[in-house]
């Protein structure tokens, strides 16, 4: 399989992120919007780090 079939099959949202989605997290965190944010990590991994 491709690598993008194989990087969404690995994720439980089964998604394979490009720059342009992680580039929204950014953009968050550098808006007002995330004035009151401190000390948070975000992942745009697709949930690959979700805990069952």
């Amino acid at each position: 399989p491709d690598r993008a079939a194989e990087l969404r099959n690995r994720t439980p949202l089964e998604v394979a992120l490009t720059p342009e989605d992680h580039a929204g997290s950014y953009v968050f965190l550098a808006s007002d919007m995330a004035r009151g944010m401190t000390g948070t990590c975000l992942h745009p991994d697709g949930g690959v780090g979700i805990k069952a």
